[in-house]
């Protein structure tokens, strides 16, 4: 299921056989598809895959969300216009921020519920259920061909896949993501490549 799920899109996209700008369509289309075929027949709740409110789990969330922040946008936002000495222009266009909240709230539900969901069926131990995900997190970032984009969403995978792991509910991890990756976008880093790069 994780080959189905995860691999697959990825592989059609870095060989070229779907076009990027079909990433929704397959990434999501695809993904969401089998985790609701498989939820369906295997019977497992939305609350399993983390769609669920615990209040306890805000404060946790809000101090990685602004200790991420400050680590994120110092680095692209200050330290890497200074290295290049090239500011980066910033991305206003608000239907990029919306489609960004929409993509945002399907991976969490796919990288960090569905996927720690079918790891945790392997019997893995909690640390191996978070690196598992932030592995598949980074993996399905391949496409950015961006060194920055791959190295930044497995590092945050590994904290947001621990935070999930201890509460096991996407609603905080879906609010940090969306945080981080507005910065990401505003600066530019979610704009496609066609080589590899550091991401700059």
């Amino acid at each position: 299921m994780l080959v189905l799920t995860f691999v697959g899109p990825e592989l059609l996209l870095l060989l070229g056989i779907v076009p990027v700008n079909l990433r929704h369509a397959l990434l999501f289309g695809v993904s969401l598809t089998v985790m609701y075929v498989v939820m369906r027949i295997w019977r497992i709740r939305w609350s399993e895959v983390g769609l669920v409110w615990k209040w306890e789990e805000f404060v946790p969330i809000a101090i990685q969300t602004v200790g991420a922040t400050i680590v994120v946008y110092g680095i692209l936002g200050l330290l890497v216009p200074i290295v290049t000495g090239d500011p980066r222009p910033i991305i206003t266009t608000p239907s990029r921020y919306l489609i960004l909240a929409v993509g945002v709230f399907f991976q969490e539900l796919l990288c960090r519920g569905f996927a720690i969901y079918l790891l945790n069926r392997l019997n893995l131990s909690d640390w191996l259920l978070v690196w598992g995900s932030a592995a598949i997190y980074g993996f399905t970032h391949l496409h950015y061909y961006s060194v920055i984009v791959v190295a930044v969403t497995f590092a945050m995978g590994v904290l947001w896949g621990a935070h999930y792991v201890r509460f096991r509910t996407i609603v905080g991890v879906t609010l940090a993501h969306l945080v981080t990756a507005a910065i990401f976008l505003a600066h530019g880093y979610l704009e496609f490549r066609e080589a590899w790069g550091i991401g700059w």
